[in-house]
Parts: structure tokens; C-alpha cells; sequence
């Protein structure tokens, strides 16, 4: 290893200093820890050892060095973050191995959203020696990307690029993650978009002038509560659809229940409500033939485009999920308590989350709601000066007995 004479004194960034206490180990003045501090081609390695025993301060000192030795050998003192080619596509490079060793394990649309996930900084750190890429590299790319998206892709997008350099570290291609301290985004919590009774009814009637197929969906979500892939199934995803009468997803009109397969393949059984019932044996109906046990009820996977076209001709803004807000709403206006609605949506959190997400009413279904707290105490009676003496209790005054003994 290139060991080059760093100084005894160290600043830091957060107004500490680390005095050098032996080879390449500094100690800070303010919490005692010790650090790792090299330099290797003119450039500065730091690294928090993490204790403040000097015997496991040495331990991981060596352990250090020797992975500090290893980054100046074979492909890892020279592998790019990313090699591309013409068209833009990862050719080569630490994410490129990440790719074909990590990413090819998982299924297909997850693995596609993963690659899509990392344009943005195979981009940014395309021919990048792995080692060279800083804090500095990482925050102007999060800086960036903070500005550009939302909260949830950036978690998303950061949560991946912490693990492509976590992978780094296992290859002993890097000592550390650069990507170590930089923070999720809050992702702020907006009120859930709820149709009104009146707009549920016009949509519905709009729906059913551009697909008679949408118009039933929309209608089955907002009478059951069910997410989309729970009714119309995924193909990607392999979630199956509602069906007649099949062994995993089915309708049992005698019990008067009906079973779906949700979110993380949970398989939940829930009560028939009457508005999905009606639905469900009109829809029956309507058939040209008894259908057979294994026929999928709902014709399409997802209504999403007719919905568009039904709220730009009403001028509402409404997307599938709030027709699942419009459900546990009722629910919540009908008395129900948030354990139970949470149980027929499949949450498993005791009705935590329907409370905090679900648990505001419609503004006309508060203000009727208050015009019933007309519970009160009795008013006091009206009166003057003269009616409180009136009204005084009676006092009978007698005399003292030893009064009357001395007037004898």
C-alpha cells in the first residue's frame, strides 16, 4: 500500500479534530471514537472506525488496510460505474454486473422497473472509475433529482443506488458507500380524493356511454373496495382475477362472501355487501350462457382508460384507487368501525391505517352529522331580583332557648 505522511491534526466538519495516536488512526477530541486516515495517490481516505477502545480500533485498522490494499488491484482499481453504448444502453461497467447478477433473479416487471430506476444515475456516473465516484458525486446527483421527481421515485431510485454500492463493497471494489448519508424525502401526506354521491352516480352514467365493462368495474370497486388487480387480476404480476367460482378467487353467493387475492398474495375471504351483490347477479344475468366456475367476472383488467375519458367529459379528476377511498368512507359514515373496514380492505394493522388515511368525512356528511349533537343540560330559569327572593326557600326563624329562658 502507498502510505504517504499525513499530518497530526485532523479538522473535521463538525468542529472536531482528530489528533494521530498511531499509523494511519486519529482519535476525536469530542466523542472519542477513532478513525481510519490514509492517503493514496494524493487522495484522502477517512473512514469512522466506529469505538472508542483503541485494542478494537487496531483490529479494524488492519481489516482496513488490507481491503484498502485489494482496491489497488485487478479490475477494481479501474471498473466504471457504467459503460454505455450509442443507444444509451448499459453495456458494461459495476452496474452492469449488478444487473446480470442481482437484478436477473428477479421477475420480469421488477426487474425492468429497477433498470428504469437507474437511467438517472448510470447517466450521471457513466465512466466513472467505482472508487473515484464522492459524497460530493452523490449529493449534486440527489440535489438534482430531488428537484425533478417525487418522494416516492426518489426513495426508490436512492434505496437502489445504495445497494448497487453496498454490492460494490462485497466485490471489494470500494471501502465504503457514499450514498451512506444521504436522506430519504418526506413525502407529503395529501387528502384522499372522494367522490361525492352525486359525481359516483354521473360517472357511472357517463362510464356506461364509452364501455359497459368500465362502467361495472368501477362500480365493483366502489361497492367491495377492492384494488383493481384484485378484481381484473395482473398478468405481469400474476395476480389472479376475480372469478365465478375458482379455488383461489371466487363468489359464494349461498355463504354470502366472496374471496380475493390481495396485496403480497394474501388471500382474504370478506362479507357479499349488498350494492357488490346486486351488481354480481345482474352482471350473472346478463349472460348468454351459465358461466362456467373458472370465467373471469370482469371482462378487461383495468378501466383506467374509459375513466379518463368519462372524468375529462364531466371535468372531475378521479383515478382508480378512490373509488376504494369511496368505499371505506361510507363504510366509516355507516357506523363501521375501523377495524372491521380494515379487515374487508386487507390491512393488518388493526384499523390503524384506515383512521389516519380514512378517517375524515364528507364535508356534507359532517355538517349533517352536527346538526344531531343537540344533546344539552336544562337552561336555568329566567328571573329578576324580585323573583329570587320569591323564590328563596323558606326559612323559619324560632327562638334560641336560652334566649326565651332569659326573657322569663
Amino acid at each position: 500500500m502507498n502510505k504517504e505522511q499525513t499530518p497530526k491534526n485532523q479538522p473535521a466538519n463538525d468542529g472536531q479534530t482528530l489528533t494521530n495516536v498511531g499509523d494511519n488512526l486519529y482519535r476525536s477530541d469530542k466523542s472519542k471514537r477513532y478513525y481510519a486516515i490514509f492517503k493514496r495517490n494524493g487522495k484522502q481516505i477517512r473512514c469512522s472506525l466506529k469505538t472508542t477502545d483503541k485494542q478494537l480500533a487496531q483490529r479494524k485498522l488492519a481489516e482496513l488496510r488490507n481491503k484498502i490494499d485489494q482496491l489497488d488491484t485487478g479490475d477494481a482499481a479501474k471498473i466504471a460505474f457504467s459503460v454505455l453504448n450509442t443507444q444509451g444502453e448499459v453495456v458494461g461497467g459495476l452496474f452492469h454486473q449488478y444487473t446480470e447478477n442481482i437484478l436477473s433473479s428477479l421477475k420480469p416487471k421488477t426487474r425492468q422497473l429497477n433498470i428504469h430506476d437507474a437511467k438517472t444515475f448510470v447517466e450521471a456516473f457513466t465512466g466513472q472509475p467505482v472508487r473515484n465516484i464522492s459524497i460530493k458525486n452523490v449529493e449534486a446527483w440527489a440535489t438534482q433529482r430531488r428537484q425533478e421527481t417525487s418522494a416516492g421515485t426518489f426513495n426508490r431510485q436512492l434505496g437502489l443506488l445504495k445497494r448497487v454500492f453496498a454490492y460494490a463493497i462485497t466485490h471489494g471494489i470500494r471501502i465504503d458507500n457514499p450514498t451512506a448519508t444521504i436522506k430519504r424525502m418526506k413525502k407529503q401526506k395529501s387528502e384522499p380524493v372522494i367522490p361525492t354521491h352525486q359525481q359516483f352516480i354521473a360517472l357511472i352514467e357517463e362510464l356506461r356511454k364509452i364501455s359497459e365493462n368500465a362502467a361495472a368495474f368501477v362500480e365493483a370497486m366502489a361497492y367491495s373496495g377492492c384494488r383493481v388487480s384484485e378484481l381484473g387480476g395482473d398478468k405481469e404480476w400474476t395476480y389472479p382475477p376475480l372469478c365465478w367460482k375458482s379455488e383461489e378467487t371466487n363468489v359464494n353467493f349461498e355463504a354470502g362472501t366472496f374471496t380475493v387475492v390481495g396485496k403480497g398474495r394474501k388471500t382474504r375471504t370478506v362479507p357479499l355487501f349488498p350494492a357488490f351483490k346486486e351488481l354480481l347477479l345482474r352482471m350473472r344475468n346478463e349472460l348468454p350462457a351459465q358461466p362456467a366456475s373458472t370465467d373471469r367476472i370482469f371482462a378487461i383488467e383495468n378501466p383506467r382508460d374509459s375513466l379518463k375519458k368519462a372524468c375529462k367529459k364531466l371535468g372531475v379528476d378521479f383515478s382508480n384507487h378512490d373509488f376504494r377511498h369511496f368505499f371505506c368512507t361510507n363504510a366509516i359514515e355507516k357506523g363501521r368501525t375501523y377495524m372491521t373496514i380494515a379487515g374487508w380492505l386487507g390491512h393488518d394493522d388493526g384499523g390503524r391505517l384506515v383512521a389516519s388515511t380514512y378517517g375524515h368525512l364528507r364535508q356534507e356528511h359532517s355538517m349533517q352529522a352536527a346538526t344531531e349533537m343537540t344533546f344539552s343540560a336544562p337552561q336555568p330559569t329566567s328571573s329578576n331580583s324580585t323573583n329570587k327572593a320569591t323564590d328563596a326557600p323558606e326559612i323559619r326563624q324560632t327562638a334560641c332557648p336560652h334566649t326565651e329562658e332569659q326573657s322569663a
